[in-house]
Order: C-alpha cells, then structure tokens, then sequence
C-alpha cells in the first residue's frame, strides 16, 4: 500500500500527465491506494462547489483509510518538525503531520513536494520512487 499526498492526488486529479499523475493511475487501477485524514482535508479544502467536494470524497472513499491517531501522530509530527529545523529545514505542519502517519505505518509515500524528499533526508520516512527528490 502507498500513502498518496494531497500533491499526488491534485496531479491525479488535473489529469496533468506527470509522473507522479501516472503513478497514482498506476496505484488507483490495482487498488494500492490508502489515504489519511489530513490529505482527505487538504484535498477536499480545494473544491471549488459542493457538486466538487462530492466528487473528491467519492474518489478518496474508494480506498482504504489509515488513520490519524491524534494521541501518537501530533507528537511524530513535532519530532519531524523539529528534526528538520536542526537541520535547517522547514516543512509545514500537515506535511509533518502526514509523514507521521506513513512512518508509524511504515507506509511509503508518494507525493510532489520536495518537503517530503528534504524530511526522508533527516526521518525514516519511505518514498515511493516516484516522488520528486529535487
């Protein structure tokens, strides 16, 4: 199973053609898809209408949830956060927090944010090969 990101998911979504667009193709086809609440909030955060918003849920509701469990995931993600800023990164919060919930899960992760390629350089975070490393 690969851990798609909100970035993923918008390249998937747009129909752009990239890489990553393609790879999530590749992974929605053979159903090795999970998904976590706070991509679910990001992507969703980026509907236009409700009409909009019914369609991503329906995409997102098609595969399997790994959940966020506050008690554990806030707490991973202040660890990536504060790892990263002793190595003089910066990555925001949600992306901490997503990657927090891959590593528990031990889950790689596709996404096309450089964010996750700078924390997988400082955390045990697994990638997908085809999330962009620079």
């Amino acid at each position: 199973m690969i851990l798609v990101d909100s970035s993923a998911w918008i390249e998937f979504i747009r129909k752009t053609g990239s890489t990553v667009g393609r790879r999530v193709h590749e992974l929605v086809a053979s159903n090795f898809v999970v998904v976590t609440q706070p991509v679910e909030m990001e992507v969703l955060s980026g509907a236009r209408a409700g009409s909009h918003e019914a369609h991503l849920r329906t995409i997102l509701g098609r595969h399997d949830l790994i959940a966020f469990d506050a008690d554990v995931d806030f707490d991973g993600a202040a660890r990536i956060t504060r790892a990263c800023r002793t190595r003089g990164i910066t990555v925001g919060h949600v992306d901490s927090m997503i990657a927090a919930v891959a590593i528990r899960h031990r889950t790689p992760l596709l996404a096309n944010d450089l964010d996750f390629a700078r924390m997988a350089s400082v955390v045990p975070l697994r990638l997908d090969p085809a999330t962009p490393r620079s």
